[in-house]
């Protein structure tokens, strides 16, 4: 199931829809970046580049959203859409150029082709203020930068950061969102939940130590700015980044602390984010693999068994955790029986084949990859998935 994804908050967000090819909104379709440019100057509007995989969910809940959202469309009212699929003709090259590091990633464009913003994941509230902020202030990141210099503000220095972050620039960017933290004045803004954030994904490629990670976590938790539900959220990430580091006893106070706190909270916003958390409040904290698998069915959206992302989503879950591996493999060959070839479904079968490694069937691993290559073809990933499967069964003869 891994994939090279940028900000997508703890796996894959759960959308119902399918991408749809590239094309652009304001009643007109182009083949092409420069068609799009044009027909944004035309339009008397900037361009917003979305570039996006097929594999992704968060960007299927964008284009999804962006049919069906009142809030959404209105501000997107203010644009030329141009979507791009990164790793398909022109978007492979254009992702290159401008330094695509995961999806989805929003560009904003003027006429002259200069970025006035940019930001990767999709959240439809950071997403609307992102992109009305960037009518407000259309100046480019170019002068933006000067800006910083001759009149620092903290919104230039974070919409800078931003920029820098989507990227993969991860230190400059924490240079810049600390000069906002430094610079602001504004009451109803904090920067500290996005310096989190920052230490985080760093972390993860090796950048910061998990003691700066805490030392992060712990201004976040003892700031006032934070409520519960978002609090929730960010001891979901810690914990997430945690076992990926092999670290999980890091996360363990943070996990035990705001689950417990939170237990007779009436709130509709705080009682679904803990929700989110009780699986891994159950496995971490009580030990408890089938109260963890409860949880975790619980938290589910509804029709989720008949959606191909919500069941490989929930199999990678069981995967990676260890536990009702058979009824993983069930779920994963349903997911795969729901959806079209190409690239997502190679996903699943790449999650479908580590279930069936995991449960001594190394054989079917390999066949498996077999057919997640056939079906995307341009992916070294599965390639080398393919190869160490390979790999892995020619030992396993020879004992």
């Amino acid at each position: 199931m891994k994939q090279p994804r940028l900000r997508q908050f703890l796996g894959l967000a759960l959308a119902l829809c399918v991408m749809a090819p590239t094309f652009a909104f304001a009643g007109s379709n182009y083949s092409s970046l420069s068609e799009a440019l044009q027909g944004a100057k035309d339009a008397g509007k900037p361009l917003l580049v979305d570039f996006y995989a097929v594999w992704c969910g968060p960007c299927k809940l964008f284009t999804k959203q962006s049919k069906e959202d009142a809030d959404l469309k209105a501000s997107l009212e203010n644009y030329v859409l141009f979507k791009i699929d990164a790793e398909k003709g022109e978007g492979i090259e254009l992702a290159k150029k401008h330094a695509i590091k995961g999806y989805p990633t929003f560009v904003v464009m003027n006429n002259n082709a200069e970025t006035v913003s940019r930001w990767s994941g999709y959240d439809k509230g950071d997403f609307i203020s992102r992109a009305d902020l960037a009518i407000k202030d259309p100046s480019t990141i170019k002068e933006k930068m000067a800006r910083l210099e001759s009149k620092p503000s903290a919104k230039d220095a974070a919409a800078i950061a931003s920029y820098l972050d989507s990227k993969g620039e991860t230190n400059q960017a924490l240079a810049h969102y600390r000069t906002a933290q430094k610079l602001n004045k504004d009451p109803k803004n904090d920067y500290q939940m996005i310096i989190l954030q920052t230490v985080l994904y760093g972390s993860g490629a090796g950048q910061f130590s998990l003691d700066q990670v805490k030392e992060e976590a712990d201004a976040v938790f003892a700031s006032d700015f934070y409520g519960d539900a978002e609090l929730l959220e960010t001891t979901r990430m810690l914990a997430y980044f945690a076992g990926k580091l092999q670290k999980p006893d890091m996360a363990l106070p943070y996990v035990k602390d705001i689950v417990e706190r939170t237990e007779s909270s009436k709130d509709p916003h705080v009682t679904k984010s803990r929700a989110g958390l009780l699986p891994t409040y159950a496995l971490q904290v009580l030990k408890d693999k089938d109260k963890a698998a409860s949880y975790k069915r619980a938290a589910m959206p509804e029709g989720w068994k008949e959606n191909p992302d919500a069941l490989n989503a929930f199999a990678w879950w069981c995967f990676e955790n260890k536990l009702n591996l058979e009824e993983a493999k069930s779920l994963a060959e349903k997911a795969i029986s729901l959806t079209g070839a190409g690239a997502e479904r190679a996903m699943i079968l790449d999650t479908l084949a580590e279930i069936c490694n995991e449960l001594g069937n190394c054989g079917e691993s390999v066949e498996i990859m077999r057919q997640a290559v056939a079906e995307a073809p341009a992916s070294e990933y599965y390639k080398k998935q393919l190869t160490r499967f390979e790999t892995l069964l020619a030992e396993q003869t020879k004992e």
